[in-house]
């Protein structure tokens, strides 16, 4: 039995678990939708991806474009698949349900725009889509319209899809790079003010020249990021691995952040049994990773609140963590990592899929993170000690454990 929507929200408080159609009725849509040739040269002709779905939310039918965006060999491979299964969203995968039936499905645009179809409302909604294809995992963001649709005495649902991600993307970097950007100028200006107004060098007890020399700082890190996220997001970042001493790097990120204008009050500190060990990495990326993570664990916290981090090894793998009081609602966790997602709010923040595409698809290592009341957030990267053993590390399925700090 399908699972009511919970009015007014975007999500469900449970995964949809509902029936699937008889082999005999799934032939038999089929048939009836193939009985007129217009239709399928009618949504042959439209470029972008389309399907039909009967009410159980399962493919009876599929344009070219569609086939082709999934790989797949004919109709038939995909007949009776979901939306999610057959382009091969890996939250379809990890349940025997399949496509809806994740908790992590409860967010998902696609999905809620299906169901409001099946209930008789055209629905458009957008979603992000992690497809696993071949062992490799790519980002693509979507606008969908479900459609509902009678056809010879059946009722159907035309489902059709267009691919925004450079809508996104452009979203994403007008509004994070230059609100950011912005920020950062309007300290330079500030602090140029008060000097050429006061004669002064001190602002509010602190030396002029060390907030330009932050403020200057965080105005190239962030042109950086941005750099580097666009390069890694087009196969285009190049990897320079060398022995990288664990310690003194979690030293000197740890200092730079914990001085930042934006860190004030907010403590941050190395966890006294974080232990000192040589990894072979690219000490850039690694810091950029680090960074984020610090960088997000300071903007949950309140004053006064703690930010610890620090770093394990367990056999051949060296793990870093971060850990802050505060604790992420659940609809934030199911979306933590997605490209179009920001725990800041609509268009703002890279943050955390850039560290996921940097760890996974570049470092060869593993993200995780775990939030619960009276354990806060931590969020965790695992990597081989050998950067050799990247490909072993994730064919392996190991993952990152959450620190017990």
């Amino acid at each position: 039995m399908m699972e009511e929507l919970v009015e007014g929200t975007e999500h469900w408080s449970r995964p949809v678990q509902d029936e699937r159609a008889e082999p005999g009725q799934l032939q038999a849509d089929r048939q009836a939708l193939s009985l007129a040739p217009e239709l399928a040269v009618a949504l042959d002709g439209v470029p972008s991806p389309v399907i039909i779905l009967n009410l159980q939310r399962q493919i009876v039918a599929a344009n070219a474009a569609f086939q082709e965006k999934v790989g797949a060999d004919g109709l038939d491979a995909i007949l009776g698949d979901r939306f999610g299964e057959a382009i091969k969203c890996r939250n379809a995968l990890t349940t025997p349900g399949g496509c809806g039936s994740s908790s992590e499905c409860t967010a998902c645009g696609g999905l809620h725009a299906t169901l409001q179809a099946v209930k008789g409302s055209k629905s458009t909604h957008e979603c992000s889509i992690s497809r696993r294809v071949e062992g490799e995992e790519a980002t693509m963001d979507l606008r969908v319209t479900a459609t509902p649709m009678a056809f010879n005495d059946g009722s159907f649902v035309m489902f059709a899809m267009v691919n925004i991600d450079n809508e996104k993307r452009r979203q994403m970097l007008e509004r994070t790079f230059f609100h950011d950007i912005r920020n950062t100028a309007a300290i330079f200006h500030g602090v140029a003010e008060i000097i050429q107004s006061n004669g002064g060098y001190m602002v509010s007890g602190l030396d002029a020249g060390e907030l330009l020399q932050q403020a200057s700082s965080r105005f190239m890190d962030e042109i950086d990021s941005q750099q580097q996220l666009l390069a890694a997001e087009h196969g285009a970042l190049a990897v320079s691995v060398k022995p990288v001493l664990v310690g003194p790097l979690l030293r000197e990120i740890g200092e730079s952040y914990s001085q930042r204008i934006g860190s004030r009050g907010r403590r941050v500190q190395l966890a006294a049994d974080s232990q000192e060990f040589l990894m072979d990495t690219d000490k850039r990326l690694l810091s950029r990773v680090l960074g984020n993570m610090l960088k997000n664990g300071i903007e949950a916290s309140r004053v006064d609140e703690m930010v610890t981090f620090g770093a394990r090894v367990d056999g051949r793998y060296g793990t870093l963590w971060v850990h802050n009081e505060a604790v992420m609602p659940r609809i934030t966790q199911l979306q933590m990592f997605n490209r179009s997602f920001s725990t800041k709010g609509p268009g703002r923040g890279l943050g955390t899929y850039s560290m996921k595409l940097l760890t996974e698809q570049y470092l060869g290592g593993k993200i995780a993170f775990r939030s619960e009341p009276g354990h806060g957030t931590t969020f965790t990267v695992t990597f081989p000690l050998d950067f050799n053993d990247g490909t072993q590390l994730r064919a392996a399925g190991v993952t990152a454990a959450p620190s017990s700090n």
